[in-house]
């Protein structure tokens, strides 16, 4: 019997979950488990669809905050620009 899209949905979050509990990387957890990056942050974007406060990032890295904005946008010279940007921006909003 083939998964519904919410069970799919309700699968991927106990993944990200034991992503996070584990501590890897998407990279490590996608190599481990024999997934792609792309399926994986497909996957976070339907579960922020249901829920936008489901915590899908943990003790994100640099470097998955790059990989995520390089899937969204395809292309890493404007994804590191954007997230340059971003950046800069949340620095200078601290207090």
């Amino acid at each position: 019997m083939e998964e519904t899209r919410m069970q799919k949905i309700q699968r991927w979050e106990l993944l990200v979950k034991e992503r996070l509990d584990n501590g890897m990387s998407v990279s490590q957890f996608c190599k481990a488990k024999g997934y792609t990056e792309n399926m994986y942050y497909h996957w976070i974007t339907q579960i922020h669809k249901l829920d936008p406060d489901f915590d899908t990032r943990g003790k994100s890295s640099y470097q998955d905050s790059l990989w995520a904005l390089t899937v969204k946008y395809k292309s890493p010279a404007t994804s590191l620009n954007r997230l340059q940007r971003i950046l800069l921006s949340l620095s200078s909003n601290v207090i």
